[in-house]
């Protein structure tokens, strides 16, 4: 494992900078075009590597020639690989599969039992009907009980086609992810819009939608006239938002429902509004908007924490939120302890536990969602999102580090270039704290990754973490780690 968690970097310096990298990997196509390998000696390894989109269907076919029984591991970024190969001696190695999550894939070919031999492979993008197409396209059929996985871009859409009959009515749920909300659309194939979310106030709101019926059959010509023209009809099209901007992962279920079904969604009203602020009497209270942000710091003592939930009100009583709300918990190496919260409803919130001891007058930080678009809360941990951004020539936020003082983070923009990329770490108040030149001498970078750049707090708060590219746009992700990890 420790092997091919090595070959990560060079993979992603191969996608992204050309054909061949230092472990003789290759970039592979997606479009059913046939790669040739060889493996020379047993135990060999040849490996290869392409960007899966979510969403689509996949298929990978490993065609022997004089390589008997090839076997393949493959791998979806750092997790643990997949191993497949040849049912029998000349027989091709084949695995198919839904991409969830749109990230590094990568496979090595190797011979069974020390075989050795020539082979080819290719992967294919494969539509509803289970033939390739021509580029990868996600797409959403009935599901039943589970879900496929899509993976927006920061502050992008996605249309995906509907696998539907015509004139019947369908559940469209989509399901929790990394983002922090969904908002769908349904338009015909002549642009019309059939349906869209009634209730913007729930993040992940179910869709009830009546496909067209089927268009008439044109008459039949007259003998010896031209066949009338047909306008052939696309599918139906499922247009996926994230709420206020975001990016991330989600998932989609489809469902055929019975004819006397109704289309109207159960009934639900939005919340009150409320009037943000902390609490009097309530030393962790505090009431806050949809998209609002709450930090908690408890300082290093013996009174901090090891982690933090979130209680809300309702009525006269306080209950804890959900398990699908989730809580940010950092325990620092040296026993500070930070929580964070992204609100979905407004209303009135409250940290639980309450810190003692030195940790006794920590009160919350409150952050206007209005002002801080869709990117991605950050808190250095493995677990936090990892959301895609497309960059151009204008700054862009693509993280809100949540951060804490006494050491120095890591904000590296993922995937970028070396070259051509500025970035930047802004406060609250709109301050610089920490920025890096797109050209210049002795620029930092961390290797296999990206562009680098070191910052420190002087206190827990919400930072800003902003890219600008140079010349043609690119996209990226944007990573926190603690300096020294």
């Amino acid at each position: 494992m420790r092997r091919r968690l090595a070959c990560v970097p060079a993979l992603l310096a191969l996608l992204s900078a050309g054909p061949l990298c230092a472990e003789s990997g290759r970039r592979l196509a997606t479009d059913g075009s046939w790669t040739p390998l060889k493996i020379e000696a047993p135990g060999d390894k040849a490996i290869f590597g392409f960007e899966q989109r979510s969403g689509c269907r996949y298929r990978m076919t490993v065609e022997p020639l004089t390589l008997a029984r090839p076997v393949v591991d493959l791998a979806f970024g750092a997790l643990p690989p997949q191993r497949f190969g040849s049912p029998e001696r000349g027989q091709p190695a084949v695995h198919a599969w839904d991409a969830e999550g749109t990230r590094l894939v990568f496979a090595e070919v190797s011979g069974f039992s020390a075989m050795t031999g020539t082979a080819r492979l290719r992967v294919e993008s494969l539509g509803p009907d289970g033939a390739p197409q021509q580029r990868p396209e996600p797409w959403l059929g009935v599901t039943a009980e589970s879900a496929r996985m899509g993976d927006l871009m920061l502050g992008e859409s996605e249309r995906w086609p509907l696998v539907v009959l015509p004139g019947r009515a369908y559940l469209i749920e989509p399901t929790r992810g990394s983002a922090h909300g969904v908002l769908l659309r349904v338009v015909g194939s002549d642009g019309v819009e059939l349906a869209r979310g009634q209730r913007p106030w729930l993040p992940f709101d179910e869709l009830r939608v009546r496909m067209p019926p089927e268009p008439p059959l044109p008459p039949e010509s007259p003998a010896g006239s031209p066949p009338p023209e047909i306008l052939l009809a696309g599918p139906p099209l499922l247009e996926i938002r994230g709420l206020a901007g975001s990016g991330g992962t989600f998932g989609l279920r489809l469902t055929l429902l019975p004819e006397d079904a109704p289309l109207l969604a159960p009934p639900a009203e939005p919340l009150p509004p409320v009037e943000r602020g902390l609490l009097v009497g309530e030393p962790l209270g505090f009431r806050i908007h949809p998209g609002d942000v709450a930090l908690l710091f408890s300082p290093q003592g013996p009174g901090a924490p090891a982690a933090a939930s979130v209680e809300w009100q309702v009525g006269a009583s306080w209950e804890a939120l959900g398990s699908e709300v989730t809580v940010g918990n950092l325990r620092s190496q040296e026993g500070a302890h930070a929580a964070c919260l992204r609100a979905e409803q407004p209303g009135t919130y409250r940290f639980v536990p309450f810190p003692v001891g030195s940790a006794a007058n920590a009160r919350p930080l409150l952050f206007a969602g209005d002002e801080l678009g869709g990117a991605p809360l950050l808190l250095g941990l493995l677990t936090d999102p990892r959301v895609r951004a497309k960059i151009g020539a204008a700054w862009r936020t693509v993280g809100l580090a949540v951060v804490v003082p006494g050491f120095d983070y890591l904000f590296v923009a993922e995937g970028a270039p070396g070259g051509g990329v500025a970035m930047r770490v802004r406060g609250p108040d709109g301050k610089t704290l920490a920025s890096r030149p797109a050209h210049g001498e002795a620029l930092t970078f961390a290797a296999g990754l990206g562009p680098s750049l070191r910052f420190r707090a002087a206190a827990m708060t919400l930072l800003r973490l902003e890219v600008q590219v140079k010349g043609k746009g690119q996209t990226l992700l944007a990573l926190l780690r603690r300096a020294s990890n």
